[in-house]
């Protein structure tokens, strides 16, 4: 009877939400991966027309995984790297994803969305498994999931007892963590679970000019989660987190010009920026899931709200020399209410419907500030379309110049869904779906600049000295907003082989959101600063003739003005980008030949268009989302888990993506059609082997021993739209040993052991490239009690 009780304790783990309905009660193999799904799925995971990964707290713990970016490695096609900040969570599967602005691949947790990827890279210290969903999702989950969606459940109090303490360090970057979580039931109608966790790490990465480390990171957190079963109908899941967070980010090194002039040769292979980057952020969320049991109807109501207060200091130039900085600051704060109604499992016809509304606040503060060598810069660059006759010439006053902004750009999201499943026969099955989506993007924006400079002008023996001329730039204060309505369909066709396998075919669109340039006002105002100066400039050489030359001022006012140079005012309504939309062709497999072996494989085609790709703006010195082509994806994946003998289990995936650009015009005469799209793997691979010795129960402290090793890589990785960067494939080894007894487990672990030379990002700059470098070998230990 103990036995029993444990399994049934894992399976209601397992769920999302506590249930009693007896259709929900199945006997389920971790290590073949067969799992309860979540609230709008039928069934378990496998059993969708849908290709998905399902990692469980074993495989979670013995792959070390402490964040999303850790599962890159056990997901065929999906790729999250490692780079930047917590801010510059990145996530490609299938060649969909997006480094800026709205993500391309949705995130819940325990059925609660984050909206903003900012959020996405968190500590996971209290997960019982990870799902994860490639291809568009939007009909069920509706924005920014046309790549796949990836949902978190964390360890269900109701069913889960004790006290778990986790502590781990890593070498290298002396990386130390440690975790408390309690699980309690102290009665049959409530159960509740506390924890918190810290983690902290000197750093990997040296600056060579300081001499200190550039990546250092400490992190604090805390999670409650109560679950309360009023009746054997009605149950409530409350949910309150937050993590803080502080570290030192963008340790990037330099890899030289562009360009045939070379002038920081002793800065190649470096990290040499003279102010520090920086990036601290805090994440509230609370919730509430409650379900309903009505006589073959449950009804779930997810009411969440998530709050994210950040800060960021980028040095922009990201070398010695003294150019510009970024200080951003953000608030955002996102009100969900989702309400569904789904039938159940015992009728042919299997049906969900729901409502979902969703109203983010966003507000920024993003000014840049230029330093000497930004205003020499700047200088020159506005010197180079004066006139050489008569010579002209300005000057910076001061010693730094800010250009402002403050920008609102709240998000209101509305839509109705629904799905339905019919069973023709006892193995053929469709399904249909259908989303009406609609979003109003708007944006409040004020981006002020304030500065003064000197003027010079030379004509033969007249020379002519202005100083001290204003210019003062307000014209950018203002709002504009969008609309659109969208309709996302789905259609799946299915075949069961029998209970445990089945082929399918799926046909759906997926959407990711517009909106709007923030970044890009700095890159505007110095546009705007060209055509004011030059406006400051005619009028003050006019007061001067007027005041000192009277008899000369008419004659030379029409050459002077004729010779200036003419700079329109950059048009605000650049700033703003359209949503991107993909059809995605899936044909796919999932395979359960005999106990101890499952297969899951697909091939995919997407065609993607209105596709946002983050392009240079045009001073070179930044990037800005742009609707700028279309692209298409075409690959495969393979999965394999099996057990051949006792205590041996081999699991392993594999994915490729072809990913191109179709119709991609990058202006200025650049045509990057047929290109590869930049920062998407080719190939991702990953294999994993454990043997596990068990001693005996009783009569040895020491129980299990459990040997492992990994195989993992990912490339060709493409940097830039114009291909001329990339990051030839590369491969890992990892390796692990787990000592299991009566009071704790201790794992003894090796990250590329190889020591692997590898890049994890590559960008260009004001004609200059940067790179950052991925981890090489460390060993880890990890300890886990259970009380």
């Amino acid at each position: 009877m103990t036995r029993i009780f444990k399994a049934l304790a894992c399976i209601f783990a397992l769920c999302p939400v506590v249930a009693f309905a007896q259709d929900s009660l199945r006997t389920i193999n971790l290590q073949t991966v067969e799992i309860v799904s979540s609230i709008k799925e039928h069934g378990y995971l496998r059993q969708q027309p849908s290709a998905v990964s399902i990692l469980g707290s074993e495989q979670l713990n013995a792959n070390h995984v402490t964040s999303l970016k850790g599962i890159s490695s056990v997901v065929p096609n999906l790729f999250i790297p490692d780079y930047g900040s917590r801010l510059t969570s990145a996530v490609y599967i299938r060649g969909i994803g997006s480094r800026m602005n709205t993500p391309a691949v949705g995130l819940y947790v325990d059925n609660m969305p984050y909206a903003d990827k900012s959020a996405f890279d968190f500590n996971l210290t209290d997960i019982e498994r990870i799902d994860v969903m490639r291809g568009p999702q939007g009909t069920l989950y509706g924005r920014n999931t046309m790549g796949g969606i990836v949902k978190v459940y964390t360890r269900n109090p109701f069913f889960y007892q004790g006290t778990n303490l986790n502590m781990g360090f890593t070498t290298r970057d002396n990386r130390y963590r440690i975790a408390l979580t309690h699980y309690h039931r102290p009665s049959d109608m409530f159960a509740f679970s506390a924890g918190g966790y810290y983690e902290g790490s000197r750093g990997m990465f040296t600056n060579d000019i300081t001499g200190k480390r550039v990546d250092a990171v400490s992190a604090v957190g805390g999670k409650l989660r109560a679950i309360w079963l009023p009746t054997s109908r009605l149950n409530l899941d409350f949910n309150a987190s937050y993590d803080y967070s502080d570290e030192g980010a963008y340790p990037y090194f330099y890899t030289g010009t562009l360009t045939d002039k070379e002038e920081y040769t002793d800065y190649i292979g470096k990290i040499t920026n003279n102010h520090e980057n920086r990036y601290r952020r805090g994440i509230f969320n609370a919730g509430v899931n409650l379900g309903y049991s009505f006589p073959g109807v449950k009804m779930n109501s997810v009411t969440s709200f998530q709050n994210i207060g950040d800060r960021m200091f980028l040095d922009q130039d990201f070398m010695q020399p003294d150019i510009y900085t970024l200080e951003q600051k953000q608030r955002i704060n996102t009100l969900n209410e989702e309400l569904t109604f789904r039938s159940d499992n015992s009728s042919p016809w299997q049906w969900v419907s729901g409502l979902s509304i969703m109203q983010q606040w966003l507000h920024t503060t993003g000014p840049v500030t230029f330093y000497s060598d930004g205003l020499d810069w700047l200088a020159a660059n506005i010197n180079s379309n004066m006139p050489k006759f008569p010579v002209m010439g300005v000057s910076f006053t001061g010693e730094s110049l800010e250009m402002g902004g403050t920008f609102d750009t709240p998000t209101f999201n509305a839509a109705i869904f629904h799905q339905s499943t019919y069973k023709f026969s006892d193995h053929f099955s469709a399904t249909l779906g259908l989303r009406l989506d609609y979003e109003r993007n708007s944006i409040d924006y004020d981006a002020p600049a304030d500065m003064s400079y000197d003027y010079s002008l030379s004509m033969g023996k007249m020379a002519v000295s202005i100083p001290d001329i204003s210019c003062v730039i307000n014209e950018y204060q203002g709002s504009m907003h969008n609309d659109y309505l969208k309709v996302l369909p789905r259609l799946s066709l299915k075949y069961d082989i029998d209970d445990s396998s089945n082929i399918y075919f799926t046909i759906s669109k997926g959407m990711r959101s517009g909106g709007y340039n923030v970044q890009m006002f700095s890159d505007i105002l110095q546009g705007a600063m060209k055509a004011k100066m030059v406006d400051g400039v005619k009028e003050a050489v006019f007061k001067y003739l007027e005041q000192n030359m009277p008899a000369m001022a008419d004659n030379l006012k029409p050459t002077i003005k004729s010779v200036m140079p003419k700079f329109d005012m950059p048009d605000v309504s650049q700033v703003s980008y359209k949503p991107e939309y993909s059809w995605n062709y899936e044909l796919g497999t999932h395979l359960t030949p005999c106990n101890g072996l499952s297969l899951d494989a697909a091939l995919y085609y997407i065609h993607t268009r209105d596709q946002q790709i983050a392009r240079f703006t045009d001073s070179g010195l930044g990037r800005m989302m742009v609707n700028a082509g279309q692209s298409e994806s075409l690959g495969g994946e393979f999965s394999i888990n099996w057990i051949p003998v006792k205590n041996l289990t081999l699991t392993g995936n594999y994915g490729f993506t072809q990913a191109k650009f179709t119709d991609y015009d990058a202006g200025n005469s650049l045509d990057y059609t047929g290109c590869y799209v930049p920062f998407v793997p080719q190939h991702t691979v990953n294999f994993d082997a454990s043997y596990t010795i068990h001693l005996g129960a009783t009569q040895n402290f020491l129980r299990s021993i459990t040997l492992g090793a990994t195989y993992s890589g990912a490339g060709r990785i493409y940097w830039t739209e114009s291909n001329n960067a990339w990051q030839n494939y590369y491969q890992q080894l990892n390796a692990r040993i787990s000592l299991g007894t009566k009071y704790f487990s201790l794992d003894i672990w090796g990250r590329n052991i190889t020591d692997t030379k590898y890049n994890t990002f590559y960008f260009e700059s004001a004609s200059r490239g940067y790179e950052q470098h991925g981890k090489p070998f460390q060993i880890g230990f990890d300890l886990r009690c259970k009380f």
